[in-house]
């Protein structure tokens, strides 16, 4: 029995490590901000350097919303642009499935996103971002009833 208890607790220890949201999210409806991988939010990181772009939208009416997902990939999606070109995205080297989903988003509820930028775990060669300034663009479900004007393309620079 102890060494269920043990190995139990053990198991816990490992998921509490794989909880989203290393960075802190804002107090706010809707939010998208870049931060390092300590959970500080930033615009500028080094060549090389690893960062996360985090996205939140609460649904804050009173009744469930209904939304469409085009595919079976992630509700939010991430793109890193220079000069208006497609550089590297959160689904870079993933297969999406075609399936059409209506979804309800209930009244408090969140659609969230989080990506350990510039590369995906499934991307070969990994990407490295150049010194330079780039364009980070989430991507996510349409819901007129939300407002998403806040939830704009952030610029942020890469130094040597």
């Amino acid at each position: 029995m102890r060494k269920s208890l043990i190995l139990l607790f053990l198991v816990l220890i490992i998921l509490s490590g794989c909880v989203f949201n290393p960075a802190q999210i804002p107090d706010a409806s809707n939010v998208f901000f870049l931060s390092d991988t300590l959970g500080n939010s930033t615009t500028t990181f080094q060549v090389g350097e690893e960062f996360y772009m985090n996205f939140r939208m609460i649904n804050t009416t009173d009744s469930s919303l209904t939304y469409t997902l085009y595919d079976s990939g992630p509700e939010v999606r991430f793109s890193i642009l220079r000069d208006s070109i497609y550089v590297a995205g959160s689904m870079d080297g993933y297969g999406v499935r075609l399936p059409v989903f209506n979804r309800e988003l209930a009244s408090g509820d969140s659609i969230v996103g989080q990506w350990k930028a510039p590369t995906t775990p499934a991307q070969d060669p990994i990407v490295t971002l150049e010194a330079g300034t780039y364009l980070a663009v989430p991507q996510f479900p349409a819901i007129p009833e939300l407002q998403t004007e806040t939830i704009m393309a952030i610029s942020f620079t890469i130094v040597e």
